[in-house]
């Protein structure tokens, strides 16, 4: 037996006709007809088949009884794998009628008349020969008429028709063709009578259903004509209209207007279609590939589901519907036992590509199955949430293994370490979100969901490529303001170690005005005076000019080191940059090229530009070799005036000394300079860090723009705002840093109130920020800081990013926190559902906990129906409406032995069975309480009480009488 999956879409052609079919056969021997009928469905993947025969089910009776029945014919016609797909095809008669009621046309004036067709669909399991005489012969046609007297009738039978064709001719010599052709194309039937004798005989109790076809637009035909009450009637007796036309499926779903429809035609109804085969080319080829797909089991109650949900449990279109791929859903899971104790079945457990809920009593094995389920698949996601719920995760036995197999054929094991995209929403995880503490997991789940629009996203993570990139410049440039701090503190110790620059100036002048009063005293003449003067200028001069290309050459020299030493960091980060920006096959040989040539091209400058350096400080040997010649002559010319002067050794001592103060001043000018730079440096750098600080606040406010736009609403009922604020718990760890015990109020600009919380106001926030930070580097009124404590890590911390954007989620223009549990629980359940975009599987456990019954049908159920297209869902529940409502393709039962007296497993300690709630079959092989009863029956006692308490409900709400 093939385990099921629960409901699948599958392809049916409820409209085949057969040799039998006297009206219209173009389809030769049976023999020939047989093969090609079953060749194609293997070949066109069509898995039901409404075999469908005038009146008399002769051609379904001998395709079961002649071919499906006679094995030595089947092997006759076909091979052993054919056979074995010929017995999965689900075949049912569909037998059709003519009733009495017409509608003319001058458009659409057929041969015989316009006569309604009527269709009646019998489930496959049903006898064939009960059918004829329970059904086919109670029922009678108007066999002919006498003036003043009620018309005779006779039991419908097939020589009824013959002899009923066989007058017919007799009369009216104008009919050809056989006595039962002639005879069926005249016949009609009771609609009526035929819906009366189904539903009195408790045989066919929901195995039957009534169809018409519409040849016509139903949503264009004039319903103010006199046909009005014969077309109204017909399509609210009948279970579904035979019709591909879209806009008739539209209308009978009433999706112009369903309250509207409802009111007058009772109920939305299902359209359905076939290929009406008359030919063995027209098999399963219906008209502009306009196929019918039914998601369900392959029997009778499976096509019924399609007139208890017509929105979604068939499609008319040329492919199927089920569009995921196979990557997104999980296929099946398993327990593997490492031990000899019998704990878990090691059955595989199916899973549908839509939803599947688990369902069992107490302590059954539901969220067991579902947390190892997702552990397997992704044991960081399951960590996550179990510590966001504050849940302790189950204990990890090592007597079992637990494996998972998706569609594509990935296989996932609990001792392994694969990790497959999930979304797990364990018990109180939702509980959790709704509470205030939950505030910063309720803004991750809001901004996933935003994140879904590729529009929103791509501005978001562009701003938040700004804003990241300003808090790397200012975690940059408070690292250069420390070093700039610790050079700028020892420059000023080597030139106060050098000395203060005016008592050095002032020495200078001192020692100057001593070589003055020996010069005068060695009694110079004014022309010797002058010339000596002169002299000693052009020496000073010279000295200077010296001085200068011995820094310039030095100064050039360490710039070209410096370029050639950072270049080739800043290149590499460029390229880094333009890699990380540019979204590329990593293994694409022109974009690799691309790269190679930016890199190539950036590194080919430097040696331009050390060319160009050395030009600028190539002549300075030639000139430094001038300088030195002219000194020479400068100080042989002074050599006579210095002889002239007395006290040479005291003009000697005064002159050297001059060197060396002059030496001193010189040093204290270049540190000077230096120091001055690092002041500058120091600004900028002041400058920079607020401008990025601003930057990275105006992002923040960017986003919240973004999320405010009515644009990136929800929907209709659920928005979303947004605001900037200042995290205080982040915050604290700048406040930390200093002795708690002082009053911080004061020195902290208006950032904290009285009682030492953490005040934010946007407009102000920088400058506040600004003024701290000079408080800091000033050091003055500096409150006491914890030991080890520097400037350093104040400033680290102070311009830390403590911002966030906090969301807050309107249902109705109700906040969600001022919310009841069970409505802001129904909010969060409907936003995770809105992850539609993440197309994995998402695993809830029981999220109906704090809602009503009315809540969930009314609202939960229709989130989760709309979501399950997008996306497979597994979910625990213990609530009908969440299976039954939701139209739960596969529905997983779970039981632990020795729970419940009289609920005993086949032989594990913890069994699941699995199918659809229209499944109706069990394997009397199988023992154990989850085998000896169908899914529907399990429902009913798991989920209703039982079938005893569900009936009693019913007569008390007084549904029943």
């Amino acid at each position: 037996m093939e385990l099921s999956r629960g409901s699948e879409w599958r392809k049916w052609d409820l409209h085949v006709h057969t040799p039998a079919s006297v009206l219209n056969n173009q389809f030769g021997d049976w023999d020939s007809y047989v093969q090609e009928l079953f060749k194609a469905a293997i070949r066109e993947n069509v898995q039901a088949i409404g075999i469908t025969d005038y009146y008399i089910p002769e051609g379904y009776k001998k395709i079961k009884k002649d071919y499906l029945l006679n094995e030595r014919k089947l092997k006759e016609l076909f091979s052993d794998s054919e056979i074995d797909l010929i017995r999965k095809i689900y075949l049912f008669p569909n037998i059709e009628f003519r009733i009495s009621k017409l509608l003319t046309s001058e458009e659409d004036n057929k041969d015989w008349g316009n006569k309604f067709n009527y269709h009646l669909l019998l489930c496959g399991d049903l006898d064939i020969d009960d059918i004829e005489s329970e059904v086919i012969s109670q029922l009678s046609i108007e066999y002919d008429a006498s003036i003043g007297v009620a018309t005779e009738k006779r039991p419908l039978r097939k020589r009824t028709i013959e002899e009923f064709g066989k007058r017919l001719k007799k009369e009216h010599s104008g009919f050809k063709g056989s006595d039962f052709f002639v005879g069926a194309c005249n016949a009609s039937i009771n609609e009526s009578d035929l819906a009366r004798l189904l539903k009195g005989n408790s045989r066919y109790n929901n195995k039957y259903m009534l169809g018409i076809p519409s040849d016509e637009d139903l949503s264009q035909v004039s319903w103010n004509s006199q046909s009005h009450s014969i077309r109204k009637n017909l399509i609210k007796q009948a279970h579904f209209i035979f019709s591909s036309n879209p806009k008739t499926v539209s209308f009978m779903l009433g999706e112009y207007n369903k309250e509207q429809h409802v009111n007058e035609f009772g109920e939305i109804k299902p359209c359905l279609w076939g290929s009406d085969a008359h030919s063995l080319k027209e098999l399963f080829k219906p008209k502009l590939n306009r196929h019918t797909w039914i998601k369900a089991n392959l029997n009778f109650s499976g096509l019924k589901q399609v007139v208890y949900d017509p929105e979604s449990r068939v499609k008319i279109q040329e492919n199927n519907p089920q569009q995921k791929n196979d990557y997104q859903i999980i296929k099946r899971a398993r327990f593997i036992n490492k031990s000899s104790k019998k704990t878990f079945t090691e059955e595989w457990i199916n899973f549908n590509a839509d939803l599947n809920t688990i369902i069992g009593g107490k302590s059954s094995g539901k969220s067991l199955l579902l947390y190892n389920l997702a552990k397997a698949n992704n044991n960081d996601e399951v960590i996550e949430k179990m510590t966001l719920a504050k849940m302790s995760p189950y204990t990890q036995s090592q007597a079992y293994d637990f494996e998972v197999e998706w569609n594509n054929g990935e296989l996932c094991k609990l001792s392994d370490e694969i990790t497959k995209p999930i979304t797990y929403i364990p018990q109180l995880y939702i509980n959790q979100l709704a509470e205030r503490e939950g505030k910063n997991d309720l803004n991750e789940l809001i901004s996933k969901v935003l994140s879904q629009r590729e529009n929103f996203k791509t501005e978001t993570e562009s701003i938040k490529s700004v804003i990241s990139d300003n808090n790397i410049n200012i975690s940059t440039k408070l690292s250069e303001l420390f070093s700039c701090i610790e050079q700028y503190n020892s420059l000023k110790k080597e030139c106060i170690e050098i000395g203060i620059k005016g008592d050095v100036e002032k020495q200078i002048r001192e020692l100057n005005n001593q070589a003055e009063e020996l010069r005068k005293k060695s009694g110079f003449s004014d022309q010797e005076q002058k010339k000596y003067t002169s002299l000693m200028l052009r020496k000073k001069s010279l000295l200077g000019r010296k001085e200068f290309l011995i820094d310039m050459d030095k100064t050039t020299k360490e710039v070209a080191l410096s370029y050639k030493i950072n270049s080739t960091v800043m290149f590499s980060t460029l390229l880094t940059s333009i890699k990380k920006d540019v979204v590329y096959d990593v293994h694409s040989k022109v974009i690799n090229d691309y790269f190679e040539f930016i890199n190539s091209s950036l590194q080919s400058v430097y040696p331009s530009i050390e060319s160009k350096l050395h030009d600028k400080i190539k002549g300075i040997p030639y000139w430094m070799s001038k300088i030195e010649s002219e000194t020479s002559k400068v100080d042989a010319s002074l050599l006579p005036f210095t002889a002239k002067i007395k006290e040479q050794s005291k003009l000697k001592e005064l002159s050297d000394k001059l060197i060396v103060e002059n030496a001193k001043l010189k040093r204290i000018n270049e540190k000077q300079a230096e120091i001055d730079k690092q002041t500058q440096i120091g600004t900028d750098i002041k400058t920079s860090l607020q401008n990025s600080y601003l930057l990275v606040m105006d992002g923040y406010n960017s986003i919240v723009s973004l999320v405010n736009n009515p644009i990136n609403s929800f929907d209709d009922e659920i928005t979303v705002q947004a605001e900037v604020n200042y995290d205080g718990e982040q915050f604290n760890a700048f406040l930390d840093l200093f002795d708690r015990r002082a009053n911080l109020t004061e020195f902290m600009a208006g950032l904290l109130d009285a009682k030492g919380n953490v005040l934010y106001d946007h407009e102000k926030h920088a400058h506040k920020i600004t003024l701290v930070y000079d408080k800091i580097r000033s050091g003055k009124e500096l409150p006491n800081l914890k030991s080890g404590v520097t400037a350093k890590d104040l400033l680290n911390k102070l311009y830390s990013d403590c911002f966030r954007i906090d969301y807050s989620v309107f249902y109705k223009n109700d906040e969600i926190l001022q919310m009841s549990p069970g409505k802001r629980g129904l909010v969060l359940m409907s936003i995770l559902l809105h992850l539609s975009n993440s197309e994995h599987p998402i695993l809830i456990d029981q999220p109906e906990d704090n809602l009503d019954n009315r809540t969930i049908y009314d609202q939960l159920k229709g989130y989760i129906r709309s979501k399950k297209l997008d996306r497979q869902i597994i979910m625990v529940t213990h609530n009908a409406n969440l299976v039954v409502s939701t139209d739960s393709e596969c529905i997983i039962v779970a039981n632990q032995s020795g729970q419940q007296v009289g609920n005993e497993n086949e032989k594990y300690q913890f069994e699941y069975c699995f199918g659809s709630l229209e499944d109706n079959e069990m394997d009397v092989s199988r023992k154990g309480i989850l085998f000896e009863n169908t899914i529907r029956d399990h429902v009913c006692h798991i989920l209703e009480g039982g079938v005893k308490a569900f009936k009693e409900r019913e007569i008390k709400y007084g549904m029943k009488h």
